[in-house]
C-alpha cells in the first residue's frame, strides 16, 4: 500500500498488526475516521523464504551423503 488513505472514506490509516504465521506477510491497518480494517498482503514472509532455502540445502546434503564414496574421488 503506497498511500495511508482509507479506500472506504479517504481517512488516515494507522498500522495495527503484522502477521506472518501463514508464510505470507499480512499487514492490517485501521482507518481513524470510519474504523474500517484494511488488510494488505505484502507477499512471502522472510522466514518462509529462509525456511524453504534451508530445507532445500538439507535435501541436497542428504542426497550427497547417499552417493557411494568412490563417486567423490577425482580422476
Amino acid at each position: 500500500m503506497s498511500e495511508d488513505v482509507c479506500p472506504h472514506c479517504g481517512g488516515e490509516l494507522v498500522f495495527e498488526e503484522k502477521n506472518t504465521f501463514t508464510g505470507r506477510e499480512m499487514r492490517e491497518y485501521r482507518c481513524v475516521k470510519c474504523r474500517q480494517s484494511v488488510v494488505e498482503d505484502r507477499g512471502v514472509a522472510l522466514w518462509q523464504v529462509l525456511h524453504d532455502t534451508n530445507e532445500e540445502a538439507e535435501r541436497r546434503r542428504t542426497e550427497a551423503a547417499k552417493r557411494p564414496w568412490w563417486k567423490f574421488w577425482k580422476k
